[in-house]
């Protein structure tokens, strides 16, 4: 019997690995479509504003509240939904699947970006830095900047914006306050923020001029026209084409 539950856990864990791995959402792009040197140089370690920036970090996180912590532990792992859950609460895959397949691959494309340019620029993360910096959430110790959070957060936010225009400045506001957040518990400075931002833009940029993923939009747009969420012809139509 033990036998027989021991192998029964190795099967169950074998096919949700296989699960996992077959789900994964192809990149509209190769990664190196962007090159790292687009973006501005990460502070120098020596430098004044990188100095102000570790004494931001710890004076933040001496006055972080409770609630503000947990939110970014709820983060650390981020999906399309988190953003578009706070907005729309009844949103599902199910409901929605072409808008998910679209927001699933663009998050895809932001993760594969952002983790090569943090690959290029090799720079270390707050808590690493300093000692009086502590990690609140799970530890990354992966490359600091760009912050991917920040990329594939405002990313995701821009382009549900231009699906759902009317709640465009609602998505913005999340993905911000999803940055800020990596910020606080001691995953990223400032500056990393700044270079995700800058590279999400870029990201998006190479998104408008994917064909994959205009059809994928388009089919998207179609999906929540369908739905009454957003009207024909809305802003999103006028901007793409």
């Amino acid at each position: 019997m033990y036998n027989f539950m021991k192998f029964r856990k190795i099967f169950v864990f074998i096919l949700f690995c296989f699960a996992s791995t077959s789900a994964l959402a192809q990149a509209y792009f190769e990664s190196s479509k962007i090159s790292p040197t687009l973006l501005e140089h990460p502070l120098d370690r020596n430098s004044a504003e990188y100095k102000r920036e570790i004494s931001y970090i710890i004076k933040l996180q001496k006055s972080a509240k409770k609630s503000e912590i947990e939110a970014a532990t709820k983060e650390v792992k981020i999906t399309p939904e988190m953003l578009i859950k706070n907005v729309y609460p009844q949103f599902s895959e199910k409901s929605f699947p072409l808008t998910f397949k679209l927001l699933e691959r663009t998050m895809r494309t932001s993760f594969d970006v952002a983790d090569d340019s943090k690959k290029y620029w090799k720079t270390k993360r707050p808590f690493l830095s300093d000692k009086r910096i502590k990690a609140l959430v799970n530890i990354s110790e992966t490359p600091a900047y760009p912050s991917g959070h920040t990329t594939s957060s405002f990313v995701t936010a821009k382009i549900l914006g231009l699906l759902i225009p009317q709640k465009a400045a609602q998505f913005d506001f999340y993905a911000e306050k999803i940055a800020n957040h990596r910020v606080l518990v001691g995953m990223h400075f400032p500056h990393d923020l700044r270079g995700g931002r800058h590279l999400g833009f870029l990201i998006v940029g190479g998104l408008l001029q994917n064909k994959d993923f205009l059809n994928d939009f388009a089919a998207a747009k179609t999906e929540l026209e369908k739905s009454g969420l957003i009207q024909a012809n809305s802003l999103a139509e006028t901007m793409l084409y």
